[in-house]
């Protein structure tokens, strides 16, 4: 479905006093509904395609929000080129404006037969994996539930306080962090994702389900370490930007 959709809410991430992130909650229609993991399309009057002046250019961006909740979504913006509609959205429209949503899309989501899920990020790819474990937590979920997430430095901790929430309320929650660029602040971690990864004592015989997203090198490296650690295919699910 096609609806227009105005922003109630906006959290913005600066490095350097430059904004970098956005998370928008936007308003949905009553009969909206998703699954954890979906993605919608967004766009603009004001933002066209160069290839095609006459039609709009569309974002496709992963929900955030848990499906439970009901009336909104939410969305994580990295901020673009000028040209794009994350930067539009980001840098020239503010709470009570308006933009275009399609959607849902995709079938990236949390499959039912698992004895542990771990969740893989990096940077805004937290967005998918924070609607599946939020909405796997709202619904007392009570199996072991990790997640990884690496960023490039500490203005880019995305969710902090939302993360260390569930940790306190949910027992078989957990989460690590990293990053790339200097030590997290968290536990003084510096360095990549995958180097978390490469510390834990996981088997492969363990029915583990494995879900990442971020960029694609990223995702194919951990794809790959995964695999060779010895899990099979069909137990890692992924999605990259």
């Amino acid at each position: 479905m096609e609806f227009e959709s105005k922003i109630l809410k906006a959290v913005d991430y600066r490095e350097e006093s430059v904004l970098s992130d956005r998370i928008v909650t936007l308003e949905t229609p009553k009969e909206f509904e998703f699954k954890a993991g979906q993605f919608v399309m967004i766009g603009h009057d004001a933002v066209k395609n160069k290839n095609n002046p006459t039609q709009l250019k569309w974002g496709s961006m992963s929900i955030a929000s848990s499906p439970q909740k009901k009336g909104f979504l939410e969305l994580v913006l990295s901020i673009g080129s000028p040209d794009g509609i994350t930067y539009f959205v980001g840098n020239k429209r503010q709470v009570g404006d308006t933009i275009k949503v399609r959607g849902p899309f995709g079938v990236f989501g949390v499959r039912e037969n698992f004895d542990e899920a771990v969740f893989i990020a990096t940077g805004t790819g937290i967005a998918p994996l924070m609607a599946m474990i939020s909405g796997l937590l709202e619904s007392g979920e009570k199996r072991k539930l990790k997640l990884f997430f690496g960023f490039k430095n500490n203005a880019k901790f995305l969710y902090e306080k939302e993360l260390f929430e569930f940790a306190k309320k949910n027992p078989n929650f957990s989460f690590e962090i990293i990053c790339s660029r200097e030590p997290a602040k968290l536990n003084q971690k510096q360095g990549y994702v995958q180097d978390l990864l490469r510390q834990q004592k996981w088997d492969p015989k363990q029915n583990i389900h494995f879900y990442i997203c971020g960029t694609p090198a990223a995702v194919t490296d951990i794809v790959n370490l995964l695999k060779e650690t010895g899990f099979p295919s069909d137990h890692i699910h992924f999605e990259q930007w």
